[in-house]
Order: structure tokens, then C-alpha cells, then sequence
């Protein structure tokens, strides 16, 4: 059984070695000092918990984490910090702590992540990070970490490096989102509520990644099943506009309950690049009508624009998220792309599914062949328009 101290509500001000509570420190494997209006503490004045394995320090109003706090806990392997004012950590803060296991600095008031503090964590597999006002995360930042879940919900993020991800053999959860993201049209992030959550079930022979991604009004699920080597994709549409819909839901499991409320099958894919338009449109033009350019023209911008949210999977390709808004309006088209490949010059064309044409979804095709020697594959779902639950089925292109 562990010996622990917990203390709420006694406000300490600036935590000291004098001010703490009398008892063997030595002996103490987990300490909570919770609600006590903490607003600093001093160098060395936790070096007697040697025996220390979990550290809790929130809801008080630090706004500096420095370096000389953690001297003498090399056996920490627990510490969060999550509601305070935190903007600011110290160059290699926890480098001190090896067997640190899990770090939780939610709800902060951080905007940027730095590798370096992140140094020497190579058992550092948890990390929350959400709540904060993160807008940058630089691509090296989780290089020295091996981490099996990330969250950095309700971030000021509007656009990510696929890089921040690269090399996380380990990694089964991460969940991310913000409230703006990176328009086609230009460099100013657009006012638009995103999610994106991936999760892995290597479990035996089963190796499936998922994918789920949330907008106003629409859900889209990707499955990578990386036995078969077979993409899966399937979405739904939501009368909300709020994201994430359900804060309470554990998103990584979203994609399982979209493919439950489906009335047809998902799409299985082979080819590995595609877009999908998520759009507000109630009526979609014939391939005769001139507005039929406009869609084509919407494909072109999506793969030549080549920046947003975007994500490695475990096939070697990317997934990004991008809005197609003009203004500050929180209503907009939102683009899907899965790709494998780059550098290629996008020719776009766009068809339609066949059958009744009130239920026509139009797709975005690439010609097989593109110059003498290179074999594009490019395949897009379709774009989809919001007309209610009672269409909310997969529609599988010819």
C-alpha cells in the first residue's frame, strides 16, 4: 500500500520546505496539494520526498514551472499540473525525472510546445496537453519520447506537420482539436471546429487503425487495416455544428458507433489517393451545368494547396483536414485528403455516381496514367450535403 498526503484548500501562497505539513517525507510515495492557491515553489523544497511517485499540483495558480522544483524526485513517475496559468517551462524541466511515466499539463495557459522539454523522457507514455493555447508544435517535438497516447484537445491549433507524429511505432491514442483551420483560399486560419482522433488495435492478427474526424454537421471515419492492406471509409451526418458533439464520449471509439448507425456497408478502397468534400450544398450541378466546374476547381485547390491538419498513418500515407471557407463564418466546406504520394501535378475530373439522381453523389476521379511513366491513383468518396439523418448511408462509387 502506498503512503500518501493529500492537502486542498490550505493556501500556502509560495510552497516552501517550512511551510509544508510535518511528516516523514522520506517515506511518502504520493503527494496532492490541491486548491491550496500555490503560486511558486522554492528551489529544493520537495528534495526530502526521495521515495515520491506521484505529484499533483492542480487547480492552484503557478504560471512558472522551472527545473529546480523536481531536484531529488528521481523516482517520480506521476506528475500532473493541469489548471493552473502555466505559460511558461523551463529548458529541460524534467529531465531529472528517468522513470517519469505520465505528465499532464491540461488546461494551462501554454502556446507552444518545446522538444526540449521532453528530453531524456524515454518512458514518458502519457501525455496530456489539451485545454491549452497551443498554436505551434514543431515537427521534432515527440522525438525523444515514445509516447502510447497524446491529447491536445481544444487547442488554438489551425494547421499540423505530419512530421509531429512521424516514427510513433508505440503510439495507440492520439486525439486532437481546435477551432480554426488553415483555408485553401489563404494563409489566415478560418473560424471552424474540428476534431481528430486516431487510434490503434494491434491486438493479434486484428492490426486496425482508426480514424475519426469531426466537423460541423458531419462525421467521417477512416479504418486502416493493415493486414489486408485495405482502407475503409464511411461517414454520417449530424444536425449539430458543435465539435466535438459529446465531450463525455471517449472519441477514439466514434468511428465504431458511426459504422453502427449505417444502413449500407463502408467503401473498401484500394486505390490510396483521394478527396472528400464535406459540403452544405442541397443541390449538386448535372456535368452539364456550369456550376459542374466549380467542383472540379475544388478538387485542383485541395491537392495543390498541400497544407492543414494532417496526420501519418500506418500505411505510409497522410491524411490532412482542410476548410474551403471564405470569411469568418464557421459554416464552410471541408476537405478530406489521403494521399501516399506528392509532388505530382494534380489533372482533376469529376463524375458521378450512378442511379436516381436524387441520390447522386458526385466523386473527384484521376486518370490512371499520367505521363509516360507514373500511375496516379486518386479516388474521392464524394462530396457529401447535409439532407438528414434518413440519408445517412454509404454510397459506394461505381
Amino acid at each position: 500500500m502506498e503512503t500518501g498526503l493529500a492537502v486542498r484548500g490550505r493556501p500556502f501562497g509560495v510552497l516552501s520546505e517550512s511551510n509544508l505539513p510535518p511528516f516523514n517525507q522520506s517515506v511518502l510515495e504520493v503527494l496532492a496539494l490541491i486548491e491550496d492557491e500555490i503560486t511558486d515553489v522554492e528551489e529544493n523544497a520537495l528534495v526530502g520526498f526521495s521515495n515520491l511517485k506521484d505529484l499533483n499540483l492542480d487547480f492552484n495558480r503557478l504560471t512558472h514551472v522551472r527545473q529546480s522544483w523536481f531536484n531529488g524526485l528521481e523516482k517520480l513517475g506521476f506528475l500532473t499540473l493541469s489548471n493552473n496559468r502555466i505559460a511558461q517551462i523551463d529548458h529541460g524541466c524534467f529531465r531529472n525525472m528517468p522513470r517519469l511515466l505520465l505528465l499532464s499539463l491540461e488546461d494551462n495557459s501554454l502556446s507552444f510546445l518545446d522538444p526540449d522539454w521532453f528530453f531524456g523522457q524515454s518512458r514518458l507514455y502519457y501525455l496530456y496537453l489539451g485545454g491549452n493555447n497551443i498554436k505551434t508544435i514543431p515537427p521534432s517535438t515527440f522525438k525523444n519520447v515514445r509516447p502510447f497516447e497524446i491529447y491536445l484537445q481544444d487547442s488554438a491549433l489551425s494547421c499540423l506537420d505530419q512530421r509531429v507524429l512521424w516514427r510513433q511505432e508505440l503510439l495507440s491514442t492520439f486525439y486532437v482539436s481546435g477551432s480554426s483551420m488553415t483555408t485553401v483560399h489563404d494563409d489566415m486560419p478560418h473560424r471552424l471546429g474540428w476534431a481528430i482522433s486516431i487510434n490503434d488495435n494491434d491486438y493479434k492478427q486484428y492490426k486496425v487503425q482508426s480514424i475519426s474526424i469531426e466537423v460541423p454537421y458531419f462525421y467521417f471515419c477512416v479504418k486502416l487495416h493493415q493486414v489486408r492492406n485495405e482502407k475503409s471509409f464511411f461517414w454520417m451526418f449530424d444536425s449539430r455544428d458543435a465539435v466535438p458533439r459529446d465531450k463525455t464520449k471517449h472519441i477514439p471509439w466514434l468511428c465504431d458507433e458511426v459504422l453502427s448507425s449505417l444502413t449500407a456497408s463502408p467503401i473498401h478502397v484500394s486505390l490510396s489517393r483521394f478527396v472528400a468534400i464535406a459540403t452544405n450544398d442541397h443541390v449538386l450541378p448535372d456535368k452539364r451545368d456550369p456550376g459542374y466546374q466549380r467542383y472540379r476547381e475544388k478538387c485542383r485547390q485541395v491537392w495543390e494547396h498541400n497544407m492543414g491538419v494532417t496526420v501519418p498513418l500506418k500505411d505510409n500515407s497522410t491524411l490532412q483536414l482542410v476548410s474551403m471557407g471564405l470569411g469568418n463564418t464557421s459554416k464552410a466546406d471541408v476537405a478530406i485528403l489521403v494521399d501516399d504520394a506528392s509532388g505530382m501535378l494534380l489533372v482533376s475530373d469529376v463524375e458521378y455516381a450512378r442511379g436516381d439522381p436524387s441520390e447522386r453523389t458526385p466523386k473527384c476521379t484521376m486518370p490512371r496514367e499520367f505521363g509516360s511513366n507514373v500511375t496516379k491513383h486518386l479516388l474521392a468518396i464524394g462530396y457529401f450535403w447535409d439532407r438528414g439523418p434518413e440519408h445517412n448511408k454509404a454510397r459506394v462509387p461505381p
